[in-house]
C-alpha cells in the first residue's frame, strides 16, 4: 500500500477516553431487499471471525506468488486434467513446500465445481496414495486446520450471493441466468457459498488454483477470462498472474501456458481499451452524507472532475435528530458496527480513481463508508479521501481509510469545514491540482 501522509493527521479532535474506536474486518451476511453488507462480532482488529474476507490479504503489489502459491499451480492444473501420474509428484512437491494436508484437499474439492465430480475424486484418491507413501517413508505431514463453520441463521444461498457480488464487484444477472435460474442458484450457492465461503484457502488461493486448472482445460476461454478479471479483482497482481503462467508453461504444458497467457493480454488490452474510450466514468465519487454538507462538497469535486457520483444510503436512515444521531454513531463505532447498506447502481471494477468521503464522526469515518470499504473491493485503484467537519478536522479518518484499502495507492486526502452556504471550492481546486486532476 502507499499512503501519503496528511499534514493534519495528528488532530484527534472529540475522542473520549471511553470511546475505543476498533476496526473488525465482517463477515458479511444478507439483510433486505438488496444485496447489503453488515458486521458481525469478530475476534481481532484484521479478521472476521474465523473466517477471511477478501480484504484481510495485504499484499505488496511486487510481491511474488509465495513457494506455497506456486506450488499449488500444478496440482490444480493436473487435477483438472486427469494426469494422475503427473498430479502424485506435483502433490509431493506441495507437502514439500509447506501446504498442509487440508489445504491440499481443498484444491479437487473446490475444483469439483470447474473440472467435475469424477476427476476432483480421482485427484483426492491420488493425495491418499501419496500421504500413504510418506507415511511408509517416515514422514509425517502437517495436517492444517479445517475449515470454519459457515455463518450462523446465513443459508449457503445468501452467504455465496454476498462473496459473489464482493469478488466480482457488483451483483452478477443475466439473460443466461434468467434462462436457466437453478443454475445462477448453483452457482450462488455452491460454488459461492459452499466453496468460496470455506477458509481454508482464501480467495485470492482460490483463484490461483481456477486460474492453473482453467488454463490446462479445453474450450472454457470465456470462464478463463472471466476469471483473469476476478483474480485482479481480489488483490492478484498483473506481476503475480503472469508468474502463475510461466509457471505453468514450465510445468505443466507449454503450448496451454502460452494459450492463457495471450487470453490474459486479451484481458488486460480489454481494459486499457475500455478506459481510454470511457473517460467520463474513469472517476467515481463515493460518499455518505447526513446534514447535507459531505453531499456538497461531493458535487463540487464531480463539477471539477466530470466523474461520476454515487451516494451511500443506509438500509435503515439516521435520525434527523442532531443529539440521537451523535449518540447511535458512538456507539456504533464504540462496537465496531457497519450498519447494513443498499447496494451501489455503480460498477467499481469500472473505475481507476475514487473519491471516499465522509463526514467526521467521533474523530472518524462514518460506520456507512465503513460499511462500503468492508463490502467493495478497491484493490488497484487510487483512493482520494475527504471528509467535512464542524472543527475537528479530519481526525483518524484518514487512517482508518488507507487500513481499510491496503491493496490501493491511498493519497492525500483533504478536510474540509461544511456548513451552509459553502462550497469550499478554491480549497477543493488547490487540493486537485496537486494529483494534476485539474489545471
Amino acid at each position: 500500500m502507499h499512503w501519503q501522509r496528511p499534514s493534519n493527521l495528528d488532530h484527534w479532535h472529540g475522542a473520549t477516553p471511553d470511546t475505543a474506536m476498533t476496526r473488525p474486518v465482517p463477515a458479511v451476511t444478507r439483510n433486505g431487499p438488496g444485496v447489503v453488507w453488515e458486521e458481525k462480532a469478530t475476534d481481532g482488529p484484521c479478521r472476521g471471525g474465523a473466517r477471511k474476507p477478501v480484504e484481510e490479504r495485504t499484499m505488496d503489489t511486487n510481491t511474488r506468488l509465495s513457494k506455497k502459491q506456486q506450488a499449488m499451480i500444478p496440482i490444480a492444473a493436473f487435477t483438472a486434467s486427469g494426469d494422475l501420474e503427473k498430479l502424485k509428484p506435483a502433490m509431493h512437491e506441495g507437502l514439500d513446500a509447506g501446504l498442509t494436508v487440508n489445504e491440499i484437499k481443498e484444491i479437487p474439492t473446490h475444483l469439483y465445481a470447474y473440472a467435475g465430480f469424477p476427476r476432483a475424486l480421482n485427484g483426492l484418491g491420488a493425495f491418499m496414495t501419496v500421504l500413504d507413501e510418506r507415511r511408509a517413508g517416515g514422514i509425517t505431514d502437517e495436517i492444517g486446520r479445517d475449515a470454519a463453520p459457515l455463518p450462523t441463521g446465513t443459508s449457503s444461498l445468501e452467504l455465496g450471493e454476498e462473496v459473489q457480488t464482493k469478488i466480482v464487484g457488483r451483483p452478477v444477472a443475466g439473460p443466461l441466468y434468467d434462462f436457466a435460474p437453478a443454475m445462477d442458484r448453483f452457482l450462488k450457492s455452491h460454488l459461492f457459498g459452499e466453496l468460496f465461503g470455506r477458509d481454508v484457502l482464501d480467495y485470492q488461493d482460490r483463484e490461483i488454483a481456477t486460474l492453473s486448472a482453467l488454463s490446462n482445460m479445453d474450450g472454457v476461454e470465456p470462464q478463463l477470462k472471466a476469471h483473469f478479471g476476478l483474480s485482479l479483482n481480489v488483490g492478484l497482481t498483473e506481476g503475480q498472474i503472469r508468474e502463475l503462467l510461466s509457471i505453468l508453461g514450465a510445468k505443466v504444458d507449454r503450448q496451454k501456458g502460452l494459450n492463457a497467457e495471450e487470453a490474459f493480454r486479451e484481458v488486460l488490452q480489454e481494459k486499457g481499451d475500455n478506459r481510454k474510450g470511457d473517460n467520463e466514468v474513469k472517476t467515481l465519487i463515493v460518499f455518505f452524507s447526513h446534514s447535507g454538507n459531505t453531499r456538497r462538497f461531493a458535487r463540487v469535486i464531480q463539477e471539477m472532475t466530470g466523474g461520476d457520483i454515487a451516494e451511500i444510503q443506509p438500509v435503515e436512515p439516521y435520525p434527523g435528530d442532531y443529539d440521537a444521531v451523535v449518540r447511535q454513531a458512538k456507539r456504533e463505532l464504540g462496537a465496531g458496527f457497519k450498519p447494513p447498506i443498499r447496494t451501489l447502481g455503480e460498477d467499481i471494477g469500472r473505475y481507476g480513481t475514487v473519491f471516499l468521503g465522509s463526514p467526521n464522526w467521533w474523530s472518524t469515518i462514518a460506520p456507512p463508508l465503513q460499511a462500503f470499504l468492508s463490502g467493495y473491493d478497491l484493490s488497484g485503484k487510487t483512493i482520494i479521501p475527504f471528509i467535512t467537519h464542524g472543527g475537528g478536522g479530519a481526525g483518524r479518518s484518514f487512517a482508518e481509510i488507507a487500513a481499510l484499502c491496503p491493496n490501493s495507492t491511498v493519497l492525500e486526502g483533504l478536510a474540509v469545514f461544511g456548513g451552509p452556504g459553502r462550497d469550499n471550492r478554491d480549497e477543493a481546486s488547490a487540493w486537485l491540482a496537486r494529483f494534476g486532476i485539474v489545471p
